[in-house]
């Protein structure tokens, strides 16, 4: 590949707003910015994967993905999981596929994206129609009574 195919490649990855994440041999290799945002880090490039990333008992189901992606050398495994990053609880879209070229190049890719907002968002339109659906039953409950009443 040429220079000027790798910086175009590289700049993509800079400027994705999904974080990229490439660990071979339990390192770190690479983390593009978006990566260090959504992890609250900025220190990943170069670090053990287990040491950055298995510090917290909420994250286990983060952790169960990457785990899921190496030891089934899946072609793809996603999943929504809750992230807590030391400050905050997130939720996160997390895609992690195992890489194997050949014996020498190997190593998982992982890619994220914060969905926490859109979340959050799709909690609160569930409990509006959960609220209106029970405004309907009370006010059909209502008529039914008022009905009554007018009866007698």
């Amino acid at each position: 590949m040429s220079q000027s195919h790798e910086r175009f490649y590289g700049r993509i990855l800079q400027n994705m707003t999904e974080g990229v994440v490439l660990v071979r041999q339990g390192v770190i290799q690479f983390a593009n910015p978006a990566a260090m945002a959504i992890f609250d880090r900025d220190d990943l490039q170069g670090r053990n994967f287990a040491s950055a990333f298995i510090e917290y008992k909420e994250n286990d189901d983060f952790n169960q993905c990457i785990l899921d992606a190496i030891y089934g050398h899946s072609a793809m495994n996603e999943n929504i999981v809750a992230f807590f990053d030391g400050r905050q609880m997130r939720q996160l879209h997390i895609k992690a596929s195992f890489l194997n070229m050949d014996d020498d190049t190997s190593g998982l890719i992982i890619v994220v994206d914060d969905v926490s907002e859109l979340m959050k968002l799709r909690n609160e339109v569930t409990t509006i129609e959960e609220l209106h659906e029970l405004n309907r039953k009370l006010a059909a409950r209502n008529a039914h009574l008022q009905r009554a009443h007018d009866h007698y």
